[in-house]
């Protein structure tokens, strides 16, 4: 259990822009009452140990808006590679080393997810233009036997939190040994006793 500091904690109140918190993987803006401890800030009026936890705050960030986008167009469209979709097949050194790494891009001014190469993961973090603060990208590595399973999935849900709709595109089984989702019987051989 913990306990608080009570001459640490002070009771405010947010008229907005100033914080937001996430909720189901979307940052949302908060209004309303919040409670300083130290130098963190969180939501509601009692700092209890759930709302320490799972409530705290974060400087209000806005999205870049698509005016903002289409104002940079003109500008830096020659310096700019617009990401294209990058189909992932398995080579044979990722089945020797037992796994594999994919890479995602979400272009907020389009709404879009675009699987893309690792070249393209690389130009985008490089962040040379003002179009890359329009796209948000997650590099998952993941393994192909049975037993990363778990991993993989836990790796894909952390994906989640940057790009929500991530397990549209990529599942914790693709690419295992012995895929877990396919459920098929095995057809019947019957058994043939030789003389």
């Amino acid at each position: 259990m913990l306990v608080f500091k009570k001459k640490l904690i002070s009771k405010q109140y947010t008229e907005g822009l100033e914080w937001m918190y996430k909720v189901d993987g979307e940052w949302k803006e908060y209004i309303g009452p919040m409670v300083k401890y130290g130098k963190d800030y969180f939501i509601g009026e009692e700092l209890t140990q759930d709302v320490f936890l799972n409530k705290k705050l974060d400087q209000f960030q806005e999205e870049p808006s698509l005016n903002e986008y289409d104002e940079l167009k003109p500008q830096y469209t020659k310096d700019f590679k617009e990401p294209e979709i990058f189909i992932y097949t398995l080579r044979d050194k990722d089945v020797e080393a037992g796994k594999y790494k994919r890479f995602f891009c979400y272009a907020t001014h389009l709404n879009e997810v675009k699987q893309i190469s690792a070249d393209t993961f690389k130009y985008l973090k490089k962040d040379s233009t003002p179009y890359h603060k329009f796209y948000k990208f997650v590099e998952l590595e993941l393994g192909l036997s049975n037993s990363d399973y778990d991993r993989n999935a836990s790796t894909i849900n952390a994906g989640t939190e940057i790009i929500p709709d991530l397990k549209q595109y990529v599942s914790a089984d693709d690419y295992l040994y012995e895929p877990l989702r396919s459920n098929v019987e095995q057809p019947y051989i019957p058994k043939i006793d030789l003389p």
